[in-house]
């Protein structure tokens, strides 16, 4: 049977979701990653924090949806990510808007 893992890296937390075939939601997991708020309208984000929470957060998706994750293939997708393991001007906290 094959799955697909969704991740939604929100403002205030890493969710993930498995998927079975008929997109029926097999397991659900939601760890939160803390908030830096350096002035008045700005947010900021620990990317370290936020990798070893997405991490964490499949982790728990395999241990609560009863597989193991030598099963399977696996492939991923982002939109609008800055990625600071290859962007050296990404490095530390990353700033979004409120």
């Amino acid at each position: 049977m094959n799955h697909i893992i969704a991740i939604d890296q929100s403002t205030s937390s890493t969710k993930a979701l498995l998927f079975d075939e008929q997109c029926k939601v097999g397991a659900r997991t939601n760890v939160d990653h803390k908030q830096y708020y350096p002035q008045t309208g700005w947010v900021e984000h620990d990317a370290e924090e936020i990798y070893q929470n997405m991490i964490e957060a499949i982790r728990l998706l395999f241990e609560e949806g009863g597989r193991r994750k030598e099963e399977g293939e696996y492939s991923s997708n982002s939109q609008r990510i800055r990625n600071p393991r290859r962007d050296p001007n990404a490095l530390g906290r990353v700033r979004t808007p409120e």
